[in-house]
């Protein structure tokens, strides 16, 4: 069980990309660590030490390199909109950090879109997807096409989570 915690990942209708929400209701305190040659991020400055408060609504990952950032302004949208006249007080405003992946290089079925990111519309439908206690694995939402080792031959990869209670 994951008490608090919302979970929604939904790929585009060709599979080419996806993204992945982790939604917290009530909030939460969060870091992050950023590593890689060519690291895409947005709103990763409200989790520094030095930040007014590092509570967030939701952590997004998406596919699409960094146009798939663009999702993030989905989910946001979606929280905002739930919270009815008091979306624009100051400390209701949505927080949502995201990061995002190239994905791009295991497009190779005939079906997917080589040029499709995640978008407002698939970032707010992984806010309308989230569920409790359920966390999809595998090619779906921001592992859908993404693949490791680049370097070389490149093998498929996929996401996947672990729990553990403290």
């Amino acid at each position: 069980k994951m008490p608090g915690m919302k979970i929604g990942s939904v790929s585009d209708s060709t599979l080419s990309t996806g993204a992945t929400l982790f939604y917290f209701p009530k909030g939460a305190r969060a870091n992050y660590d950023a590593r890689g040659g060519s690291v895409a991020a947005v709103e990763t400055t409200l989790l520094d030490e030095s930040s007014y408060d590092n509570l967030v609504d939701g952590i997004l990952f998406a596919g699409g390199s960094t146009m798939g950032l663009e999702a993030t302004q989905g989910v946001r949208r979606r929280i905002f909109n739930s919270r009815d006249a008091e979306a624009g007080a100051f400390d209701l405003v949505p927080s949502i950090p995201g990061a995002v992946v190239y994905d791009f290089g295991g497009r190779v079925e005939k079906q997917q879109d080589a040029l499709i990111f995640p978008n407002i519309a698939l970032g707010g439908a992984t806010y309308d997807q989230a569920v409790e206690n359920r966390m999809q694995v595998g090619r779906v939402g921001a592992g859908t096409t993404t693949t490791a080792n680049k370097i070389s031959e490149p093998i498929w990869g996929g996401q996947g989570g672990a729990f553990k209670e403290i």
